[in-house]
């Protein structure tokens, strides 16, 4: 089996995924093979709004990159582009920096081009602010 860590307390917003967040309670559960979770900065226009609206997928992204130093499985990081609101240049180099080892990242198919080589010109700078190991 799996190595046991805390289970994550769940912060569930209408629209967004589960956030995650350790905490010391008994509640274990087992190592998943890989996690999937949202990564992106809250450097655009409307994550600045007053009010909360549906337009933020990561409403800690400290947090979360915390977190997920600590793991030794594989992360999948997905909305790191916020839905469109940051470039896929700034979003990839976030995602990886931090420690996401793969980006999910939707797109159209007259983008994928421009998309796997932005992405590709992400990893092939060796990602020099990254301090999380490769997971993958």
């Amino acid at each position: 089996m799996g190595r046991a860590f805390p289970a994550p307390a769940e912060t569930v917003r209408p629209g967004m995924s589960p956030m995650i967040h350790g905490r010391t309670e008994p509640n274990r559960y087992t190592a998943p093979d890989f996690w999937m979770k949202t990564l992106h900065h809250h450097g655009y226009w409307s994550a600045r709004h007053s009010e909360w609206h549906d337009n933020m997928y990561c409403n800690n992204p400290e947090e979360t990159i915390a977190f997920m130093r600590e793991r030794p499985e594989p992360w999948i990081a997905f909305k790191v582009m916020a839905a469109g609101a940051i470039h896929p240049k700034d979003a990839f180099r976030y995602a990886f920096e931090n420690g996401a080892d793969f980006v999910c990242a939707g797109m159209y198919d007259f983008q994928m081009v421009e998309d796997v080589n932005i992405a590709t010109g992400v990893l092939g700078s060796g990602v020099p602010g990254r301090a999380r190991p490769w997971r993958a």
